[in-house]
């Protein structure tokens, strides 16, 4: 029962750093670029703060470390900043990938209503495809073309792997 409380608080201290994030990028044009960089950089500790925090619980049971995996992933996601929306971050962390394809959706439609711009869904797309990757789920042949063809050598790889009966985050560079 405790673990399931400490999982808890630590996905809402989760989620309430990624809404601090999304809230940032939207209150961006508000804000002068020294207050934004500033409270960016204090959200990032915050992040780095809680991986510590999780990291430190990895050496305590079982049950904890396998429920603390997808918030770690999401962590250091959100710290290396292989995602760069928040929402998405949360989503991944969830493991909700019926949610990503939703979001995916949604963003065509604005693609097609030209409520966004081919940048911002090209960047988005990536990381949701990438996101549903990482969670082994199935692409359709267009998106692993598009896949292919616009995820860059840099970007992070985030994979799950199975040791001796616990999961671990690997970041790799591919």
């Amino acid at each position: 029962m405790a673990d399931a409380v400490l999982v808890g608080n630590l996905q809402n201290q989760l989620d309430r750093l990624m809404n601090q994030l999304s809230d940032l990028e939207e209150e961006r044009s508000n804000m002068d670029a020294k207050e934004y960089e500033e409270l960016k950089s204090e959200t990032m500790e915050q992040l780095e703060d809680l991986s510590r925090t999780l990291e430190k619980m990895t050496g305590g049971t079982i049950t904890v470390i396998d429920n603390l995996t997808a918030t770690r992933m999401a962590v250091r996601a959100a710290i290396s900043q292989a995602f760069r929306t928040p929402e998405i971050v949360a989503l991944f962390a969830r493991k909700q990938p019926a949610a990503l394809r939703q979001k995916l959706i949604v963003m065509d439609n604005e693609m097609r209503m030209q409520k966004i711009s081919a940048k911002e869904y090209n960047a988005r797309k990536l990381e949701i495809l990438t996101a549903l990757v990482n969670l082994k789920e199935e692409l359709s042949d267009d998106e692993k073309a598009f896949l292919k063809q616009k995820q860059s050598a840099n970007l992070p790889h985030f994979d799950l792997e199975a040791t001796s009966g616990n999961t671990v985050c690997r970041n790799d560079l591919e």
